[in-house]
């Protein structure tokens, strides 16, 4: 399937907007929050998400793609930044994944931004994968969260010495007084030595 017939096939529609409206942005957010329940992750930055209210902002557009009237897909264009290429973002309704929606918008994004886009994929799902392979766009660079619990977890210690001390210790431990090391005491000239 190319490009235009993806984007022409029968029942469906992609509406390129400057500002949704609030009935818009609600059936919007409820499509991305449908997508994140089945994925397991966000297909919309947060960013993104704010990004759908307020009415018009400079440099955004929407893309609602819509199969015989009901919204499958939406995609936003973000090209405020001077140097870099347009960011865009997208996601497909899980329900009707795997008709060439995702092609279509992606394919109409590129269209808008002549070509030069950078495309956010969140989660390094196979599908976006798939469809950044068919778009021609190539990994550029990959983002990894690295995550760590809040709360120590307790450790268990080999032997005796390493172990943290009880509440009922003392902060501090008792000053050792082996022969030789540092905090004996040892005679100085002019304190006589005791014999045995």
């Amino acid at each position: 399937m190319t490009d235009a017939a993806a984007a022409l096939e029968p029942g469906r529609q992609i509406d390129i907007l400057d500002q949704l409206t609030e009935e818009q942005a609600e059936a919007v957010l409820a499509l991305i929050a449908d997508a994140a329940r089945s994925d397991g992750t966000t297909a919309v930055s947060e960013q993104g998400r704010l990004q759908l209210r307020g009415g018009r902002r400079e440099g955004i557009r929407h893309f609602l793609l819509t199969d015989k009237g009901r919204l499958a897909g939406y995609g936003q264009l973000e090209d405020t930044d001077p140097v870099e290429a347009p960011a865009a973002e997208l996601v497909v309704d899980p329900s009707l994944r795997g008709r060439g929606h995702g092609r279509a918008l992606g394919s109409a994004l590129l269209a808008a931004s002549g070509k030069r886009i950078r495309v956010w994929a969140h989660g390094g799902k196979s599908a976006a994968r798939h469809l950044a392979q068919v778009l021609g766009l190539t990994l550029f660079r990959e983002l990894r969260q690295l995550r760590r619990p809040s709360a120590p977890r307790r450790r268990r210690f080999p032997n005796r010495s390493c172990r943290p001390a009880s509440p009922s210790a003392p902060s501090s431990p008792a000053p050792t007084t082996r022969p030789g090391s540092p905090r004996t005491p040892r005679p100085s000239p002019t304190t006589p030595s005791r014999a045995p």
